[in-house]
């Protein structure tokens, strides 16, 4: 699993200083948006098997195997929140609104960051 997530950090850096592509365009909206539909699905889908977020928590917090998972990936948002700080500066976007919807919404925040992200000049 650290491979992988130091795989994606590496892919992130790179599409930061290449305007998301080797291309030198934006990371393919339309992709971003699909995920984002298919993401929302499915979280949709996963509060209404469990009942809502309070029955999801205590599920997915009952174990140290939970635990792992949830701890590995609070750390890959905030290496994610680390790169989205540094675009927002470099873009003259606001962090701190985006920050504190990543924190709290999950995945939903860097996919709107990079969906609601302009061309660069």
């Amino acid at each position: 699993m650290r491979a992988i997530t130091c795989n994606v950090i590496a892919f992130i850096q790179r599409a930061a200083h290449t305007g998301f592509t080797s291309k030198g365009n934006l990371m393919n909206k339309a992709l971003l948006i699909a995920v984002l539909v298919v993401f929302s699905a499915l979280t949709v889908y996963t509060m209404v098997h469990y009942g809502g977020l309070i029955p999801w928590l205590l599920f997915y917090t009952r174990d140290p195997a939970s635990w792992q998972i949830f701890s590995d990936l609070l750390i890959a948002m905030c290496l994610l929140l680390v790169f989205m700080k540094k675009d927002a500066a470099a873009t003259g976007r606001p962090f701190w609104p985006w920050a504190i919807f990543s924190i709290t919404c999950g995945s939903f925040g860097p996919l709107l960051y990079f969906i609601t992200a302009k061309k660069p000049a």
